[in-house]
């Protein structure tokens, strides 16, 4: 590792109390091969409480932290590739694996349109360019993701399509590869799968490239899109977050700048990610009302997972209660929802008259 580098990463980073040694950034979260497990409480880790406190200059805990960051930039240079819109837009066709003809180049059926316009009310937000972005996503992701029904669920057309529009909504205008450990997305029947004997959860996100869905609790979330409830959201921002090989709530944000700006880049999300999980904690153990769910309080993953929930689907409330959050996300997502959430007079989000989602367990 450069040594300017390294000064840069230490200078930049926040530091914390002698008495918390284990730096929020660098934690590494104690999951069985990466698992992460939607709905299901555990307990949660002791409050980051080292933003705004003083730290000595050769403190092992701040040199962990530096290089915490310098591994995170290294992994972010990568040469970046062209967006999978224009990738769309050059192919002459995009194989849909073996279960529909071969799409050309600016095809996309009516039939997923109509289930788009009809059953993923959010798809109605956008504006018609970033539709065909989504759609064209889409066709990529049905064409390059393996789909299985599990427990007697067959796979149709409208599971492939309404599991990818959530899961690419996430991806407009990143311009980035995505998903690129992900290899197999498995839909159970019902609102909850189970996990084991005791335990059951609506999804799982794996680190080696699976993530597990309840077909109701899917459906459920694409049709209310305002109760900040919504599992395919919730599961692919895990994905999102275990690109870089860890679960920490903090993914891959410097891709395309300078190793000295990526530094400045992942101490600033750390230290906003800090402040606004130890806000979510407070609040939790105060017994108020928040934005985000309780869930969120778990650990920073799932924190990070919960507050991408409420930025697409709570984005105003989300931005008034917490505005360098939204600011942070805005800035990751490259999309503002609260400049096309269709809210109600007071403000708040107001569902469409559809099937309401499942409640958490």
């Amino acid at each position: 590792m450069p040594a300017n580098l390294l000064r840069i990463a230490k200078a930049a980073s926040a530091p914390f109390p002698a008495s918390r040694r284990t730096p929020y950034a660098s934690r590494v979260l104690k999951r069985p091969r990466g698992l992460c497990v939607a709905r299901r409480a555990e307990q949660p880790p002791p409050l980051p409480g080292w933003v705004h406190q003083s730290l000595p200059p050769n403190n092992n805990a701040r040199q962990a932290f530096a290089s915490r960051i310098m591994s995170l930039v290294k992994k972010d240079r990568r040469k970046k590739p062209p967006s999978i819109l224009n990738v769309a837009q050059c192919s002459k066709s995009v194989r849909v694996n073996n279960w529909f003809e071969t799409l050309g180049e600016s095809e996309f059926p009516d039939l997923w349109e109509g289930m788009l316009q009809q059953r993923f009310p959010m798809y109605r937000f956008l504006s018609e360019s970033d539709r065909r972005e989504l759609k064209s996503y889409i066709r990529w992701f049905v064409g390059s993701k393996q789909f299985e029904g599990c427990a007697g669920l067959v796979i149709t057309d409208e599971i492939r399509i309404i599991v990818a529009a959530q899961a690419c909504l996430l991806l407009l205008h990143r311009e980035t590869p995505c998903y690129e450990r992900l290899r197999l997305i498995r839909v159970y029947p019902g609102t909850h799968f189970a996990q084991s004997s005791t335990d059951t959860a609506a999804g799982e996100s794996w680190q080696h490239g699976v993530v597990l869905l309840a077909w109701d609790s899917v459906r459920g979330g694409a049709a209310n899109p305002f109760d900040g409830h919504n599992v395919v959201l919730h599961e692919f921002a895990h994905q999102l977050d275990q690109e870089d090989g860890q679960a920490d709530g903090t993914p891959l944000l410097g891709r395309g700048l300078a190793p000295a700006e990526q530094a400045g880049v992942y101490t600033s999300w750390a230290r906003m990610l800090s402040t606004e999980y130890e806000e979510l904690r407070r609040g939790i153990q105060k017994g108020g009302k928040t934005v985000m769910d309780s869930y969120g309080g778990s650990d920073p993953a799932e924190f990070f997972a919960v507050a991408t929930e409420c930025f697409f689907e709570k984005p105003k409330q989300l931005c008034k209660r917490h505005p360098e959050l939204y600011a942070a996300l805005k800035r990751f997502y490259r999309q503002d929802p609260a400049a096309w959430a269709f809210d109600a007079p007071d403000g708040t989000n107001t569902a469409l008259p559809a099937t309401a989602a499942p409640p958490r367990n």
